[in-house]
């Protein structure tokens, strides 16, 4: 048995970065604004939105993709300062703008999701040769058990090990007690559960 982990909300912390990494973008553009034109303006923002992207997942990077082309729009579109666009070919600008930024931002989370469950196979493959090494040298039930409830605990979270009574019950083994709550109950039905379907498959 597992004890349950308490779910996490989701962390306003990536949106923040991707909100600050736009306004730094955006007095490095304004600096430089003599010197760079429209396209190479452009760029820089799809590379704040592709750096935001690769660190922090989709939805910060959809996030930054918006907020460019509003930055975008308001400090270096005629008339300044506002979000009136007056020369229509600038509808173009912002699209292909937030076009390719969310699908470059897209597509980079996607690689840094293959990257990290390409680095979760790894570690599993690691975890279960320990496993099973720990489990050939372990020379006793307890130890077995001992083995069990580390590994567990190591993947999962606290863990409680339970083994088959000769009453037939299921009793604590390892570190932690056996919870004698709705927990050990629902266990308990479980393995009733497993037996009947052992032999209605043996009939």
């Amino acid at each position: 048995a597992l004890v349950p982990r308490q779910q996490a909300l989701p962390s306003p912390q990536p949106y923040v970065k991707a909100e600050a990494r736009l306004p730094l973008v955006t007095v490095v553009v304004w600096s430089f604004s003599d010197f760079l034109n429209p396209t190479i303006q452009v760029m820089l923002y799809l590379a704040a939105v592709v750096s935001t992207a690769y660190f922090y997942g989709g939805w910060p990077s959809n996030f930054a993709s918006i907020l460019s082309v509003v930055l975008f729009n308001y400090f270096f579109v005629h008339p300044h300062y506002t979000l009136m666009v007056t020369d229509r070919s600038y509808w173009l600008t912002f699209f292909g703008l937030l076009f390719n930024g969310l699908l470059v931002s897209r597509l980079a989370a996607s690689v840094k999701q293959q990257s990290r469950s390409a680095r979760l196979r790894e570690e599993d493959a690691l975890t279960l040769l320990a496993l099973s090494r720990d489990l050939a040298q372990a020379d006793s039930l307890d130890a077995l058990a001992g083995v069990a409830e580390r590994h567990l605990s190591k993947a999962f979270g606290p863990a409680v090990i339970g083994l088959i009574g000769p009453d037939g019950r299921l009793t604590g083994a390892g570190s932690r007690p056996w919870p004698e709550d709705k927990e050990s109950a629902v266990a308990d039905r479980a393995l009733r559960t497993c037996r009947l379907g052992r032999l209605l498959e043996a009939d």
